[in-house]
């Protein structure tokens, strides 16, 4: 008998992150800022993490054990009932932008949002 979803999500881990950030130079960021946000944490991220110098993770030998393309290109689990049909899984992080309107901050000034850790996702953290 297949587990219910109820029960799938019982292992679920979550791991709730504030990020405080102080800009160094003047920014300018839109409106909304979460795909702002996210694009940085992407592009600081594979900075971080990728040790080849092509940092292409189409071609990249290290590709199944790599931090990065499990959190941009999140594969479907080998296995699932559902999904299957999709190339690619929900990515394993959730960032909660924050509300306010302001869109320009001078340098030492500080913006401060969210950012939920889902699953395998929370694993690679330090």
């Amino acid at each position: 008998m297949e587990p219910s979803l109820t029960e799938e999500l019982g292992d679920l881990r979550l791991l709730p992150l504030q990020m405080t950030l102080r800009a160094q130079t003047p920014i300018q960021l839109p409106r909304y800022k979460g795909s702002a946000l996210r694009g940085g944490f992407g592009a600081v991220f594979k900075e971080t993490v990728c040790i080849v110098e092509h940092r292409d993770c189409g071609r990249c030998l290290l590709r199944e054990r790599c931090a990065y393309p499990y959190v941009f290109d999140t594969p479907v689990p080998a296995g699932a009932t559902r999904m299957r049909k999709y190339e690619a899984a929900p990515h394993p992080f959730v960032i909660l932008p924050p509300l306010e309107s302001k869109t320009a901050y001078q340098p030492g000034e500080t913006l401060t949002f969210g950012c939920t850790l889902i699953g395998r996702g929370a694993d690679d953290l330090p």
